[in-house]
């Protein structure tokens, strides 16, 4: 397999792709920061990269670099920053599936992508909205709010988190079996549903919206649930 490799001295990244089929995919992860991610009608990944404190950061700015290498249809960005906290914008097509992870001191947004999408977020909430998809998220001290206009057929979902609440909202009609579970929290909904015994399911809440279909798992130990419609 031939990797191609690129790296710049500076705090921008093109990455410009021939055509985007099924199947493309964008990795990234950042030490420390932020990562917002917008989809867009384009065949170009745009990587911006903002050190969040300029002034204060004792590092250079020859330590900030930005590569990437193509791996068949996977794009994985890497990013070199010593110290500094560096908050990343990234413009991708809208079509790309994600695999996003900030180690410390972050929120990760996504907005408008129809894909799958995976994040993980040690120390911050997690964002999404205007999704076409699905999503496994995954957050230690922060909220997950995930908003989707269009959900994947079949395809099972999860979203966790320690400290955080977790909010989904979700299409009216979308076929579910939400299976819930927060010790210190509530769970509410907004959208009609049916209710499985508790007999098996091992203190957690299960739910049918419309029917039933894949499981989405919903998990919080200090925070709320809530399933909305989504508008």
């Amino acid at each position: 397999m031939i990797m191609h490799l690129s790296s710049i001295g500076q705090e921008q990244l093109l990455i410009p792709l021939d055509e985007i089929t099924a199947g493309w995919s964008l990795k990234f992860e950042n030490p420390k920061g932020s990562i917002k991610v917008t989809g867009y009608p384009g065949q170009t990944i745009l990587v911006e990269a903002i050190p969040r404190y300029p002034d204060n950061d004792i590092s250079t700015p020859a330590e900030l670099t930005l590569g990437h290498e193509v791996l068949g249809k996977e794009v994985v960005i890497h990013a070199s920053q010593g110290i500094k906290t560096v908050d990343y914008q990234i413009k991708v097509p809208r079509e790309m599936a994600l695999q996003l992870r900030s180690k410390d001191n972050g929120v990760v947004e996504v907005i408008n992508i129809r894909g799958k999408i995976e994040v993980d977020n040690t120390n911050g909430h997690i964002i999404l909205d205007n999704i076409r998809g699905s999503a496994v998220l995954n957050s230690v001290y922060g909220n997950i709010s995930a908003r989707f206009k269009t959900v994947l057929e079949n395809a099972p979902m999860m979203m966790s988190t320690l400290e955080g609440d977790v909010i989904l909202a979700l299409p009216g009609d979308v076929k579910a079996r939400l299976k819930m579970k927060s010790v210190h929290g509530s769970i509410t909904t907004d959208l009609p549903y049916e209710m499985e015994t508790k007999e098996n399911t091992l203190d957690w809440d299960v739910a049918q919206l419309n029917g039933g279909g894949p499981e989405y798992i919903l998990r919080s130990y200090n925070g709320h649930i809530h399933i909305e419609k989504y508008e």
